[in-house]
């Protein structure tokens, strides 16, 4: 079968409304996963980064058109956005060859999925859990009443099959068929990239925390699974033989399990691999000791997630953390010699303008080396979506723009409007790095010159806009 795996851009017609602050394009391992399991089967494979590449209606219809594919799957997910209207309008066109089934699919919750079904008549089918398996069974033809985590439509109703069991083994997968990308399309963060060419790894899926406002255990669900360690590995020395220098494990949490970090830093020493590595994690799930084991196998950066400083919006979003547990990880970090920076959250429910003054002032006196504020989006299937009114309200589509991410901006009671929101958040901004401390550490560190410029050039974007 001919399959294309479409990833919409979130505006169709207009993509000067799509301009992101953070011109941060992701390599989508998830469609080029499924895209490795349906060739290895013997399917005709097709993936269309519409979002990386910046495509209009228009340009993706005809490539369609051009691929003459018999199945069209639709990811409403994709890099932290939600492209669910993209993806309604984008499949009227799409079923005007009726011939073509059309599916979407992303979601480990049915309701969800059921209700964009009922909302757009044009889907044939969606699929909830993990869906590798499932969209196999469906290219290969197989009845879709036996086919486990499907959604489909029968008659004038839609039916819910029973659940796929989870992937426990991930191992089980094939390494990500990054043949189906086009490489140039994607970018990263200034203080992301250390050395290139940089590839992506991600190593597990899942997480069992419950933040409000995160849309993980809405794609992955919440129990967290891992590929073993001489999984990674391997595909480590596969990328590192075709030109890899550096490798950034996209796991949110990437160590989550003390013990296998441990086992993957010790055969990344044992193998010699001399790549540097960058991640992200959370601070209560590193110590000293780990730290500095993940330094000498290559560790070079991480990236926390600490969305705030204010321990009462810590406890609202349900972070499960303290900000002692923050400033022990940063100067741990430190003292082991990575690099750290820090995922900010502005605008979270009950914010006060205060509460953010309070974080400020507490990353200047810790001195992170980047620091990232990002303004909170209310994603469909979380709770901070599912009861917005409980803490604020969500803005409308004309302020996507303006915002560091597309979506649905949420503002809190907290804020007059979003206007405000957004000017906090360049306040933020100038506060932390206009600083002459960070400045002028910054221009002398030659090692980092280059990285440090494009830094520059992201932070100017960001207070002028």
């Amino acid at each position: 079968m001919r399959v294309m795996l479409i990833s919409p851009p979130n505006i169709l017609e207009d993509l000067s409304r799509e301009e992101s602050t953070f011109e941060n394009r992701v390599t989508p391992l998830d469609l080029a996963i499924i895209g490795a399991v349906l060739e290895k089967s013997g399917h005709n494979v097709r993936i269309l980064d519409a979002l990386a590449l910046q495509m209009d209606k228009s340009s993706i219809i005809k490539e369609i058109e051009n691929f003459n594919p018999d199945m069209v799957c639709l990811t409403t997910f994709d890099r932290c956005r939600w492209a669910v209207d993209s993806a309604n309008e984008l499949s009227k066109s799409i079923k005007l060859n009726d011939k073509i089934k059309l599916g979407l699919f992303w979601s480990y919750k049915p309701d969800l999925m059921v209700s964009l079904m009922k909302r757009n008549k044009n889907i044939d089918f969606s699929i909830y859990g993990d869906p590798e398996f499932t969209l196999l069974d469906i290219a290969d033809n197989k009845p879709l009443k036996d086919i486990k985590g499907l959604i489909h439509r029968k008659n004038l109703g839609i039916v819910i099959n029973s659940p796929r069991e989870p992937i426990k083994n991930l191992d089980v997968l094939p390494f990500p068929a990054r043949h189906l990308l086009d490489q140039s399309a994607y970018k990263r963060l200034p203080h992301e990239l250390i050395k290139e060419p940089c590839f992506d790894i991600l190593a597990s899926r899942g997480c069992p925390y419950q933040c409000i406002f995160c849309l993980l255990n809405v794609i992955w669900g919440n129990v967290r699974t891992a590929r073993s360690p001489e999984n990674v590995i391997e595909e480590m020395k596969l990328l590192k033989s075709q030109g890899a220098k550096q490798i950034h494990f996209h796991d949110l949490t990437f160590t989550m399990d003390r013990q296998w970090v441990i086992k993957l830093c010790g055969l990344m020493e044992k193998e010699n691999m001399n790549l540097v590595w960058t991640c992200q994690t959370r601070v209560d799930r590193v110590d000293l000791e780990l730290l500095r084991l993940m330094k000498r196998a290559g560790c070079m950066s991480i990236l926390y997630g600490i969305e705030s400083l204010a321990q009462e919006s810590l406890d609202s979003i349900k972070k499960g953390v303290k900000v002692e547990d923050i400033e022990r990880a940063l100067k741990e970090t430190h003292e082991a010699g990575i690099e750290t920076r820090c995922s900010m959250m502005l605008g979270l429910p009950g914010e006060t303008k205060e509460a953010v003054e309070k974080t400020i002032s507490l990353l200047i006196k810790w001195n992170p080396a980047f620091v990232q504020f990002h303004t909170t989006i209310a994603f469909p299937g979380t709770e901070l979506y599912n009861h917005s009114e409980k803490y604020g309200r969500i803005v409308g589509n004309q302020m996507v723009r303006k915002f560091d991410l597309s979506g649905n901006p949420f503002v809190p009671s907290g804020y007059k409007d979003e206007h405000e929101l957004l000017e906090m958040q360049k306040k933020a901004y100038r506060r932390f790095y206009l600083r002459p401390r960070y400045i002028f550490g910054k221009i002398f560190n030659l090692k980092q010159f280059g990285r440090n410029i494009t830094g520059i050039k992201m932070f100017l974007k960001v207070i002028s806009k």
